[in-house]
């Protein structure tokens, strides 16, 4: 049976593999998914991230959401494996962070975890970055557990993670502390309605 670290290194192995004109294709495709979602619409906060190496590019919704009037944050990593949220309001302000991944200034505003208004709206909506997902929303991060700890402490009003179709596979090993995304983006569509249904 597969590891984590195994499952880490086939697909991290397949996401590399993609080709420039594969990858832009793909992000371009992300990128409108994410924002024609109801819930992005109804949000007021966006806790993104800012894809690194082969990742998906997230400028683009990062940026729109700037420019639909969201109040946008990025994390920053701790050497402690702990993560915090600055805002990020244009990609000139971000410098090299933990693992010289771009990162918001820690001068800058913090995202405060409390509740910013009406609950029956989605007020905070997450990003979600991943290694590997599967049909029922397991994910396999990059085992350092920065989002596993922060998502114990606060839970977003939606989650969203984004990923290429390459990234999915049939099944995870999942654990209990384990917090699933509501959705899975990627450029075929989505997995799972969540809360947006």
């Amino acid at each position: 049976m597969e590891t984590k670290a195994d499952i880490r290194q086939r697909i991290l192995g397949r996401r590399n593999a993609l080709s420039p004109v594969e990858k832009k294709r793909a992000e371009e495709k992300i990128t409108e998914t994410l924002l024609n979602l109801e819930v992005y619409g109804q949000t007021a906060v966006v806790l993104g991230f800012v894809g690194y190496g082969s990742e998906p590019d997230t400028f683009p919704f990062l940026e729109c959401a700037v420019r639909d009037g969201k109040k946008v944050y990025c994390p920053v990593s701790k050497q402690d494996g702990t993560m915090e949220f600055y805002r990020y309001t244009k990609k000139n302000d971000l410098s090299e962070g933990y693992k010289k991944i771009p990162e918001p200034s820690e001068k800058s505003e913090k995202f405060e975890k409390k509740i910013l208004g009406n609950e029956k709206s989605f007020h905070t909506f997450m990003l979600m970055p991943g290694v590997a997902f599967d049909m029922s929303r397991h994910r396999i991060g990059y085992g350092k557990g920065f989002y596993d700890r922060y998502l114990a402490d606060y839970r977003p009003d939606y989650i969203a993670a984004v990923c290429f179709e390459c990234q999915i596979v049939e099944a995870l090993p999942a654990e209990e502390f384990d917090v699933m995304p509501d959705l899975i983006v990627t450029e075929k569509g989505i997995i799972g309605r969540g809360k947006d249904e």
